[in-house]
């Protein structure tokens, strides 16, 4: 059964609030470690390809643990496991600090602590969002998904910015030990803040591992938006992502004489930014619309002709137009879908539910950046992007059936 029946709307509505600082801090912990990794090969004394690898780790390890953590939150309620992927995050990133000074192995011990910090991270998504499902109902779940969604989303470009100054003036492990500090105070605040009768509320009748996914995807939806999730994960946190830099090379596009890398920072983080803006700007609406995936049919066909104008038009302004087309394209397609979820999906298989979303999602990126690069390289950035562009198609022709099947409803 959901939370919302045992809180009122503003009880509700502070453990939420609660839920969106520690989707922040999530966002802003990934963000801190993530521009200093790739610098790390000469101190961790490690090749450029196992740098690589411990970039993957975290991904790995969700792909690996996200459906096994969504069995434990359906089966022991949300907060015990909130509470534990904050201490595992924590721990994690003490360990990239331990990594850099210690004298034996450190390179593996860098990759063992990402890996598992993905864990932490698979936790913290599952429970974050499986606990919001609980406290909402269908008149408010869609904005405050946009909430929570934008807590993380900010949270990212704040983390590079914090990660990158802290670095600069005080050294790599500064920037780590805020980080685990910030891990810690907040696992302590979420064991103390967060009511305990929650975990009651959220736990479901169990059932074996294998029947809860067959369960879950049984209803065609959650694996169309799950397939639509793994599709936009492959185009625009993969390809894209990926390929940024090598893009901004390629046609040599640069303002106030920034190098590759730090223009294809400046890019992120533009359509990071816009993507924030608008997922927070639908939150407004999106409750009182009769349909969820309307919006994302046009998060879709933005996202489609942000990469046409970048395969067409490699120019400056052009580009800014595409990524501010793709930023509200990814803003305003996830959360319906996502609200979807929470909509369609059983109460005690939420966890699993997500964990299956979840899993689809990093398989896209995963897969992303390795055939955006080698597809950039064989067949050119004009194919590429149009090739992606035609991914978005494909998006909006599933996101079209769910809208359909939505208005079937509505008119019953």
């Amino acid at each position: 059964m959901d939370s919302q029946s045992e809180f009122s709307r503003k009880q509700a509505d502070k453990i939420l609030l609660l839920l969106g600082v520690i989707f922040f801090l999530n966002g802003l912990g990934s963000g801190v470690a993530f521009p200093i990794i790739p610098l790390l090969g000469p101190i961790l004394g490690v090749s450029p390809f196992f740098i690589s690898m411990i970039i993957s780790g975290n991904r790995i390890s969700r792909v690996i643990f996200n459906t096994a953590v969504g069995e434990l939150v359906d089966r022991y309620g949300c907060r015990g496991p909130l509470i534990i992927g904050l201490l595992i995050k924590a721990l994690s990133v003490a360990g990239f600090s331990l990594s850099t000074i210690s004298p034996v192995i450190p390179g593996y011990l860098f990759f063992i602590s990402r890996f598992f910090y993905g864990i932490g991270s698979a936790f913290g998504f599952i429970t974050v969002y499986a606990l919001m499902f609980h406290l909402t109902d269908t008149g408010n779940r869609g904005s405050r998904t946009a909430y929570i969604r934008t807590a993380g989303l900010f949270g990212l470009p704040t983390g590079l910015f914090i990660g990158g100054l802290l670095s600069d003036y005080f050294g790599y492990n500064a920037a780590f030990i805020f980080s685990a500090a910030s891990l810690f105070v907040f696992t302590l605040i979420a064991y103390y803040l967060i009511p305990r009768r929650i975990e009651a509320a959220a736990k479901a009748s169990v059932v074996g591992p294998v029947k809860a996914v067959k369960l879950a995807i049984s209803d065609s939806r959650v694996l169309k938006i799950s397939v639509c999730n793994m599709l936009e994960w492959f185009s625009v946190q993969g390809v894209f992502l990926a390929t940024t830099a090598l893009y901004v090379q390629h046609y040599d596009v640069n303002i106030f004489g920034l190098r590759p890398e730090g223009m294809s920072g400046l890019l992120m983080g533009v359509m990071m930014f816009t993507k924030g803006l608008s997922t927070l700007i639908l939150g407004r609406f999106i409750d009182n619309a009769n349909t969820r995936t309307a919006y994302s049919l046009a998060g879709a066909l933005l996202g489609a002709l942000a990469f046409m104008v970048w395969a067409v038009w490699p120019s400056l302004i052009m580009i800014v137009i595409g990524l501010l087309l793709l930023g509200t394209c990814s803003g305003i397609m996830s959360s319906p879908l996502l609200t979807l979820l929470g909509d369609v999906s059983r109460p005690d298989l939420r966890g699993r539910t997500l964990g299956i979303y979840r899993v689809f999602g990093d398989m896209g990126g995963m897969l992303g950046p390795l055939f955006g690069v080698n597809m950039a390289e064989w067949l050119g950035f004009p194919l590429t992007f149009s090739l992606i562009a035609g991914v978005m198609f494909v998006i909006f022709f599933i996101i079209m059936s769910l809208y359909r099947s939505e208005l079937s409803l509505v008119r019953n």
